[in-house]
Formats: C-alpha cells, sequence, structure tokens
C-alpha cells in the first residue's frame, strides 16, 4: 500500500464517508486515488464495499479496487477515482 501512495498529496473528503475515514489522494500527472479507512463494523462495510466492487465491474464502470487490507478490527481500501459525480453532487444540482 505504501509503494502505490508515494509521493501523493492527500485531502480529507468528509462527503459520504458513512463513517469511514475517507482521503483523495493526487499528484501531477498521475490518476487520483481514494483511500478508506475504518474500525470494528466500519472496516466490515469496508470489506463488504471491496467486494461488491469487484463483483460490479464485471458489469459497469466502477473504481478499481488497487488494494484491500485488514488487520484484527481494521481495514483499508484503495480504489481509482471515476469521473462522474457523486450521488450527493447530483442532489445539490
Amino acid at each position: 500500500l505504501s509503494e502505490a501512495v508515494a509521493g501523493m498529496n492527500w485531502g480529507r473528503n468528509n462527503v459520504g464517508d458513512a463513517g469511514a475515514t475517507v482521503h483523495r489522494l493526487y499528484a501531477p500527472g498521475r490518476q487520483s486515488l481514494y483511500l478508506k479507512h475504518g474500525r470494528g463494523d466500519v472496516a466490515r462495510e469496508i470489506e463488504a464495499e471491496m467486494v461488491r466492487l469487484r463483483w460490479l465491474a464485471r458489469y459497469a464502470p466502477t473504481p478499481e479496487v488497487i488494494a484491500f487490507l485488514s488487520s484484527g478490527d481494521e481495514a483499508w481500501l484503495l480504489m481509482s477515482a471515476i469521473d462522474g459525480r457523486t450521488a450527493y453532487q447530483a442532489l445539490l444540482a
């Protein structure tokens, strides 16, 4: 995971985090990434999201799961950013 995020700038994303800590990682000339982290029930939800993303990728455009790590009651999900608007942004329009 450290290698995938090396040299990236980190910005906290507070929209739609559902209890997870979410960061947008970005750097000039590199694809933006999102990293989610959580403990306890949130870690289990992050793992379930990873499973859903991998399944859905066969049928629709989704963020690519770059890495998933879990340890004890913690989980980290690193995924690519995709073009488009969030549901939150669509509701504001």
